[in-house]
């Protein structure tokens, strides 16, 4: 062992792992902090309304297209954020049809970012 580096850490085998601990964390912070209702949150029946539209006039992921795929979206992406743009809300020039992985990616990418 070199100088200035720590010891291993001991776990005890009936202890908890690290990431056991953070799913309860996790877990217990939804119970005491749930999510707002869709509806609160900007998704109502307006906004299924333009989700269901958009879905028939786009059916494939415009990610995936870019990349040469066809790959059914499940999603419809806001470009802006509502958090960003709220009158942009039901603006059909603001949507984007994505498939799961795809949507994932971009919401990690912004939420990195913010």
């Amino acid at each position: 062992m070199t100088k200035n580096a720590r010891a291993p850490l001991f776990r005890a085998p009936w202890l908890p792992s690290q990431a056991e601990r953070l799913a309860a964390f996790r877990t217990e912070q939804q119970r005491y902090n749930p999510p707002a209702p869709a509806a609160q949150r900007g998704y109502d029946v307006d906004w299924r309304a333009v989700r269901k539209q958009h879905l028939a006039e786009e059916p494939y992921c415009r990610a995936c297209m870019q990349l040469g795929r066809e790959t059914i979206a499940a999603m419809v992406d806001h470009i802006q954020t509502i958090r960003d743009a709220p009158e942009r809300r039901l603006d059909p020039s603001n949507l984007q049809s994505l498939c799961y992985p795809c949507h994932n990616a971009k919401t990690q990418r912004e939420r990195r970012r913010a």
